[in-house]
C-alpha cells in the first residue's frame, strides 16, 4: 500500500497567499490606467491644438492674441456732400481685427507693427493674401513685461465671405501664426443693403 506524504502537497494557505499579491498588482495597474486616461481626456478638452480668437498664441517672447474680429460699415466722408452720404448709407465694409502683443521674456524689447499682419482667405482655389488697409497700431518696440493693444482693418470689397479666413501674424522671432477667424466675422456686404451714392 502506497502512502503519500502530506508535506508534498502545497498547503491551501500558501496558494491563496501567492495569488493575493498578483490580484493587488492587477487592481493597482487598472486604477493607474483609469486615472491616466481621465487626465488625458481632460487635457484634450481644455488644450485644443487649433488657435482661436480670444486664445493667446505662444511666441518665444510672450504671446499674440486676436481678441475680436467683426465686419463694420464705414460711411464715406470724402468728396462733395450728397444726400446718401449725409444719411450714412454710402461707404465701405471693413473687417476690423483687434489684436494684443505681450512681451514677457525679451529684455531687448519686441518690435511690433501693422506690417506684420495680413488677412488670408482660403478655398478650393488656394490661399489669397490681403494687405491691411489701415491700423491704429503705430510701429514700435515693446519693452519686457508690457503689452500693447491695437486694431487693423481690411477692405472687404471682392472678398468672398463664404471662404475660410485667417489673420496671419509674422512674429519678430521668425514664427508665423495663422489665427482662424470665426464664421460670420467676414459678413456679406450685400446683406447690409447700403445705398449707392447719388
Amino acid at each position: 500500500m502506497v502512502t503519500m506524504s502530506q508535506e508534498l502537497l502545497p498547503p491551501r494557505e500558501q496558494t491563496i497567499g501567492f495569488a493575493r499579491p498578483l490580484l493587488w498588482v492587477a487592481l493597482t495597474l487598472a486604477a493607474v490606467g483609469a486615472v491616466l486616461a481621465t487626465v488625458l481626456a481632460v487635457n484634450a478638452l481644455t488644450e485644443p491644438d487649433e488657435l482661436a480668437v480670444g486664445s493667446p498664441a505662444d511666441t518665444s517672447y510672450g504671446s499674440f492674441t486676436v481678441t475680436r474680429a467683426a465686419t463694420t460699415f464705414v460711411p464715406a466722408t470724402q468728396g462733395p456732400p450728397t444726400m446718401a452720404k449725409m444719411m450714412g448709407t454710402v461707404g465701405t465694409d471693413q473687417l476690423q481685427v483687434w489684436v494684443r502683443v505681450v512681451n514677457e521674456d525679451d529684455a531687448d524689447g519686441v518690435r511690433y507693427g501693422p506690417q506684420q499682419m495680413m488677412l488670408l482667405t482660403g478655398g478650393p482655389g488656394g490661399i489669397t493674401e490681403h494687405p491691411i488697409q489701415g491700423s491704429n497700431l503705430e510701429p514700435g518696440v515693446l519693452p519686457m513685461s508690457a503689452s500693447v493693444d491695437g486694431q487693423v482693418w481690411f477692405d472687404l470689397e471682392g472678398i468672398d465671405p463664404e471662404r475660410d479666413h485667417w489673420l496671419e501674424y509674422a512674429a519678430p522671432d521668425g514664427s508665423v501664426l495663422r489665427i482662424p477667424l470665426p464664421e460670420g466675422a467676414v459678413a456679406d456686404p450685400a446683406a447690409h443693403g447700403h445705398g449707392e451714392d447719388h
